[in-house]
């Protein structure tokens, strides 16, 4: 309710309304907007590792940098950005 004026302003068409607002607004690509992310997951993607294996492993790998945590949907999602880059199939991304 914070989010939406609070105990004593909330309304909930207002909130409703503002909810799909939210929703519906762009929203920048995680990895559209990090070029050496890209490049590590597609490395990795490369040498047959799955998205849920890259994922884990970006976690693990650097806990304290949050901003390069991807989620494996994230990288289902963005299968297409991986595609373009040579020697790498569909397979892969099982």
């Amino acid at each position: 309710m914070n989010h939406n004026g609070g105990y004593s302003r909330y309304r909930a068409t207002k909130a409703n309304q503002a909810a799909w607002d939210r929703a519906l607004s762009l929203k920048l690509c995680k990895l559209g907007g990090n070029k050496n992310l890209s490049r590590i997951i597609a490395t990795k993607l490369q040498r047959k590792w799955s998205p849920e294996q890259i994922s884990g492993w970006l976690k693990r790998s650097n806990p304290q940098y949050e901003y390069n945590y991807v989620s494996h949907e994230t990288i289902y999602s963005n299968s297409r950005r991986f595609k373009k880059i040579e020697g790498l199939d569909k397979s892969r991304m099982r």
